[in-house]
């Protein structure tokens, strides 16, 4: 099931968080993409219902658990 979540995850998505996963603020985000923290805060409110998270923490723990980012070894 988690896996079908995952897949509505878009490229940009993606991208966002994973810097959420490093420990980024939304201004931080916006800052390595070129948007808006704005933007981002809204991305970030996307992503926590396409995964069905409770909050920012939820959906990194989701994405990880999944592994969706492999740990580099």
């Amino acid at each position: 099931m988690q896996q079908y979540k995952l897949r509505k995850l878009n490229e940009r998505d993606r991208r966002v968080i994973y810097l959420l996963a490093q420990g980024y603020s939304n201004h931080e985000i916006a800052s390595v993409l070129h948007f808006s923290p704005d933007t981002i805060k809204c991305q970030l409110s996307k992503i926590l219902k396409k995964l069905d998270a409770n909050n920012r923490a939820h959906a990194v723990s989701l994405t990880y658990g999944s592994g969706l980012f492999k740990k580099k070894s």
